[in-house]
């Protein structure tokens, strides 16, 4: 088995377009497979050029297996996605990915680490808890697919 890596993603367009681009499609397929409301290729591409994104992903040999999604602001870093592969979840991409997420907040003088979580995802719901998040309020019929509340879930750090 090859090494796993966890990687910040380089934010020049140039390297994102040249050295990254292979790495969205891993990402998309992730998206597609997990998430009712997936980001496109063309969604992750934007995101990470964008000028306040921080992103983290988890590499085995040469494909993404977990990532991590964030926006910075002056005083929070929020979670926008986060997932693993089926095949490598409940081995601790997720917490490690959070950890990385946590110290750039604190490494960066950020308040808090904000996400939210569809209401009908409990594993992702309890492994946040874990991790010391707490709910900070609900947003009804959030998920347009499902019609599900989103939890919306901070940790201050």
């Amino acid at each position: 088995m090859n090494k796993v890596l966890i990687f910040e993603t380089i934010r020049s367009k140039f390297e994102i377009k040249n050295k990254l681009k292979k790495y969205f499609t891993d990402i998309e397929e992730i998206e597609k497979s997990y998430f009712k409301n997936y980001w496109s290729y063309e969604q992750i591409l934007s995101h990470f050029i964008s000028s306040n994104s921080h992103n983290l992903y988890i590499k085995l040999g040469d494909k993404i297996i977990s990532y991590c999604l964030c926006i910075a602001n002056d005083e929070f870093i929020e979670i926008l996605k986060i997932a693993t592969i089926q095949s490598h979840r409940e081995r601790g991409f997720a917490i490690s990915l959070l950890d990385k997420v946590e110290e750039f907040g604190i490494n960066n003088s950020l308040k808090k680490v904000c996400l939210e979580v569809d209401e009908t995802n409990n594993s992702a719901i309890n492994l946040y808890n874990k991790k010391g998040f707490r709910i900070d309020g609900l947003r009804k019929k959030y998920y347009k697919n499902s019609n599900t509340n989103a939890v919306l879930m901070s940790k201050n750090i």
